[in-house]
């Protein structure tokens, strides 16, 4: 993290005002805005270009997830205890009374991130803030840094620094058991494989 507690701050002040930030994720930067507010996500989606698709959520750790979501299956827990923090995205069913229902579809996808930037800043926030690429949308490219800037730059949207060249310009693997099931959505930094091994190993 940056050596200026000043520098967290900003952009935590930014997140609470319903503003976006940009910053670094083990895989790719992420784009966020807090998503308890209904007009910060509007603006994230008109400044994506994003329409009506499904934006996952950045949070520091599982310990909050059942205020937001259907009780932890089992197979959830193994998955989360094995891979967060982590480049996984994990769908689960919203309850229809958090704060963040109005992001389901009706699943609504979390992150953990192990990146140190990342980190902090959801802790520091202590509220959930959107996790989606900091890039237009229809853009295949995961963005890295300089990406994230040059689109965002024109928008005046703070970009924090990954100072350890940490990001991997990739994308996170994205999963669900909501069914039950194991639906793997987006293959990414994570193989299918890995997922379905630990699974297997824990029965």
């Amino acid at each position: 993290m940056p050596d200026s507690p000043e520098f967290l701050s900003s952009a935590v002040r930014r997140l609470i005002r319903g503003e976006a930030v940009a910053y670094p994720t083990e895989t790719c930067y992420g784009l966020g805005v807090r998503a308890d507010d209904p007009d910060a996500v509007a603006f994230l989606r008109r400044l994506k270009g994003r329409g009506d698709s499904a934006i996952s959520l950045l949070i520091p750790g599982p310990e909050r997830l059942e205020e937001w979501v259907a009780p932890l299956k089992e197979a959830e827990r193994r998955l989360i205890a094995r891979f967060w923090p982590g480049p996984l995205t994990l769908l689960f069913q919203a309850l229809p009374d958090s704060p963040v229902a109005h992001m389901a579809q009706p699943l609504l996808g979390f992150r953990c991130s192990s990146h140190p930037v990342a980190q902090e800043l959801a802790k520091a926030a202590g509220l959930p803030i959107t996790s989606t690429s900091a890039n237009e949308s229809g853009i295949l490219r995961a963005p890295g840094e300089a990406q994230a800037r040059a689109f965002l730059a024109p928008h005046g949207v703070s970009v924090l620094p990954d100072p350890d060249g940490l990001c991997r310009e990739i994308e996170s693997t994205v999963a669900t058991l909501a069914d039950g099931n194991l639906r793997i959505l987006r293959e990414g930094a994570i193989s299918a494989e890995e997922i379905k091994k630990t699974l297997e190993e824990s029965r």
